[in-house]
């Protein structure tokens, strides 16, 4: 009660919620232990509490069958300042989203409905891949829930053949963002620079298009387009400048910089192809998907995925 209270009214870590209770009125008071403990019994009860709540929204409210007919997807890492004591544990070195790969980590992966109400988490070892835990998420809905016409929604990190046969043979949908690269470099042209855009708001128009047995929904971002265009040209200044100072070694070592660069003898040089391929993708965004949506859902579905990263904020800080 006191978790649930604290929560609510004044969020503070489990070590400070013991400070906080001595100012409220006829709670009952803990040891900092206790609180930590509470965790423990918590994690041992997590499929059934998850099990319960997803029970007790679908029965209660009218609209949240069509809620979940949305499960948008997203993981983040959790950095942890210590070595751990447990060989088997849960931290691990691995890519790390806050850009500490010095420090070890823990991977959380989490699906939340459309309106940014959490349905599961898992918790992983700091070095599994995205993939992997998209994997591992798609066996648990799989095998808990028997909800029928559920869309999962992820980032393009999520992608690969397996998990994609995973979902449709497990009767999922998807929504899905798709590698720009892994389209041949003969065809984006034809693909990103063609007229026949469609509007969907003021700021977004698409192209809706089969590309070898796939349905993809190209969307362009008028407001994003600019942001690229004018961190590329900034980008492109800097560089320009230290290639006149003399500060080779500093350009030669910036990835940002070393993409848009053309190396011949002792003297780097903008490298004028590498630019304009890499203008082909300003503001767009490309998704794959197997539902039969209209590209305007498909694109707002997708979007949708702020609630996931608006999540993960809100539990970090």
């Amino acid at each position: 009660f006191n978790l649930i209270l604290n929560r609510l009214s004044s969020p503070t870590s489990k070590n400070a919620t013991t400070e906080w209770q001595e100012n409220q009125y006829n709670v009952n008071e803990y040891d900092v232990h206790q609180y930590y403990r509470a965790m423990d019994h918590l994690h041992d009860k997590q499929e059934e509490i998850e099990d319960q709540l997803f029970q007790t929204m679908k029965s209660q409210s009218k609209t949240f069958a069509k809620d979940l007919s949305i499960a948008l997807f997203d993981t983040t890492s959790v950095v942890y300042y210590g070595e751990g004591d447990e060989e088997e544990s849960l931290l691990k070195q691995g890519f790390s989203k806050a850009r500490r790969s010095d420090l070890k980590q823990i991977v959380v992966g989490l699906a939340m409905t459309k309106d940014g109400i959490p349905i599961s988490h898992e918790v992983f070892s700091g070095n599994t891949n995205d993939q992997t835990c998209f994997k591992e998420t798609i066996h648990k809905f799989s095998r808990k829930y028997t909800e029928p016409n559920v869309t999962f929604v992820g980032d393009r990190g999520l992608i690969s053949g397996k998990n994609i046969d995973s979902l449709t043979s497990s009767g999922f949908r998807y929504i899905l963002g798709f590698k720009m690269r892994s389209i041949p470099k003969s065809e984006r042209s034809d693909i990103f620079t063609n007229k026949k855009w469609k509007p969907i708001t003021k700021e977004l128009d698409y192209r809706d298009i089969n590309y070898k047995g796939q349905r993809l929904v190209i969307y362009y971002n008028k407001e994003r387009a600019t942001k690229d265009r004018f961190r590329r040209e900034e980008l492109l200044t800097r560089i320009q400048d230290k290639i006149k100072n003399g500060t080779i070694l500093t350009v030669i070592s910036n990835a940002d910089y070393k993409k848009f660069l053309k190396i011949e003898g002792k003297r780097p040089s903008l490298d004028i192809e590498k630019i304009e391929a890499d203008a082909l993708y300003d503001g767009i965004f490309i998704l794959t998907t197997n539902t039969k949506l209209p590209p305007g859902e498909v694109v707002s579905r997708y979007r949708d995925l702020w609630q996931c990263e608006a999540g993960f904020r809100t539990l970090k800080s």
